[in-house]
């Protein structure tokens, strides 16, 4: 502590000597302190060097905002008034701390979602902390590439009403219409919509994964419709389950698959995925496991399922059991070879050799 209280009396001795005039070195030095050090600090000696680093940038050279916002970008615990003047800066600066973890205060979020350039809230769509006031006052700004990072964006939060204005601006948005399908929250009632609205290549892609619910008539959108079509029964046994498979007889078809993820039922998964394989039940749990992209890439190949009905699946998937969205390269690369040099009869073969 008292080379800390060393380093700290030093910089602010530099900072009360108006004569020195190195502003960089001062700069430079305070970050660094409250960056390797912002657990040691006290909070009140943390916000006056964010003050002073403040006051000091304001006019200072694009290369020093730059090197602030860097530093400051990688410490979760930076002052948040430090941050926030940093988030609005011009695009150079502000984009290491928009797309960092650096914490921004919700209520500020949602004030720079509805203030900065739509090169900021490109960047602030993609943030996984997005909470549902920044969510909204995103979709209120209405810029193409923000409104596609935000419904790309699975971690963030975004209430049912707005869930349903970005369905309605994916009728002049149309690159918004795949990444909104391929969402876990998505529920059936605006699946209808998308599927009323869409093109003819749409409806078959949604008829395909999501079956002929998607095609019923739609109701008016209202809460008490989503709260009667998003409730799910209690999760039944593995014997129901198998029962109710036996029951579907001729209607059993791939596209039940991601209608089981919809209603977070992994086991319904993968007994129907056993079934449609062939593959013994408590085989197909590698395909939901947490590097298991390949394998789910197999299973769906082998059903007869498209590489875009795979990549709706993992996603799912993967935001049922809280798994990052990015695949990793090297099973990217593999699930790029499978779709481009197998059969379906080969990757049915080679999902029944690995269970």
């Amino acid at each position: 502590m008292n080379a800390l209280n060393t380093q700290f009396d030093r910089l602010m001795a530099m900072a009360r000597d108006t004569g020195q005039g190195d502003k960089s070195a001062l700069v430079k030095g305070m970050v660094a302190l409250l960056v390797a050090d912002a657990k040691m600090l006290l909070a009140r000696d943390r916000e006056t060097m964010a003050g002073i680093v403040r006051q000091a940038l304001v006019g200072a050279p694009l290369s020093l905002r730059l090197h602030v916002a860097n530093q400051v970008a990688a410490c979760v615990l930076a002052p948040s008034g430090l941050v926030l003047s940093l988030a609005q800066d011009q695009i150079e600066v502000a984009g290491p701390i928009l797309k960092s973890d650096a914490t921004i205060k919700p209520e500020d979020l949602a004030m720079l979602a509805l203030t900065l350039s739509a090169d900021h809230t490109c960047l602030i769509a993609g943030r996984e902390d997005l909470n549902a006031r920044a969510a909204s006052s995103l979709i209120t700004r209405e810029h193409e590439g923000t409104l596609i990072n935000l419904a790309n964006n699975h971690m963030a939060e975004i209430d049912i009403s707005d869930l349903a204005r970005l369905v309605t601006l994916s009728a002049r948005y149309v690159a918004l219409q795949l990444p909104l399908l391929q969402r876990g929250d998505l529920p059936l009632i605006l699946i209808q919509r998308l599927y009323a609205n869409g093109s003819k290549t749409l409806q078959d892609f949604i008829l395909e994964i999501f079956g002929e619910d998607a095609a019923k008539p739609i109701v008016e959108f209202n809460v008490a419709n989503l709260e009667i079509i998003d409730l799910s029964p209690p999760r039944p046994s593995a014997d129901q389950i198998e029962a109710q498979i036996d029951a579907l007889g001729g209607r059993l078809r791939p596209a039940l698959l991601l209608k089981a993820l919809h209603k977070k039922d992994t086991g319904l998964f993968k007994a129907l995925l056993a079934r449609l394989t062939g593959v013994n039940v408590e085989d197909v749990r590698d395909v939901l496991s947490e590097h298991g992209g390949p394998q789910l890439a197999k299973g769906c190949l082998a059903v007869g399922l498209s590489r875009a009905t795979f990549e709706t699946l993992y996603l799912v998937n993967r935001g049922l059991q809280n798994l990052p969205f990015i695949m990793p390269e090297d099973e990217r690369r593999q699930v790029d070879e499978i779709f481009a040099n197998l059969s379906q009869n080969q990757a049915l073969s080679d999902l029944r050799l690995c269970a």
